[in-house]
């Protein structure tokens, strides 16, 4: 993997990222710190209902996998994946 490719990573969360609370602030946080760090980080909301995941965050889910690229570094909020990790194992290998 080159250099410039380990230096991007999708950041994805339970709807609007821009949200003013405790987990949404950390998020924030951590993707500004990376972007400090010289890290491309680009932050994804996913719509839908979140603890209790729906269809719709199911899709929402499943279309921004499907829409990476296969070597794609991705991190998923605990929010986003705790309701939906039925929907991310058939789609990525390498989950850490």
């Amino acid at each position: 993997m080159s250099a410039e490719r380990m230096q991007r990573l999708t950041f994805i969360v339970a709807g609007d990222p821009a949200q003013r609370t405790g987990g949404y602030l950390y998020d924030a946080h951590i993707v500004t710190q990376l972007r400090h760090g010289g890290w491309q980080v680009e932050v994804i909301g996913l719509a839908g209902r979140f603890p209790d995941a729906d269809e719709v965050a199911r899709d929402a889910l499943r279309a921004t996998l499907s829409s990476l690229a296969d070597d794609s570094l991705v991190v998923i909020d605990g929010l986003a994946l705790g309701g939906l990790p039925e929907t991310v194992a058939p789609t990525r290998s390498g989950c850490a």
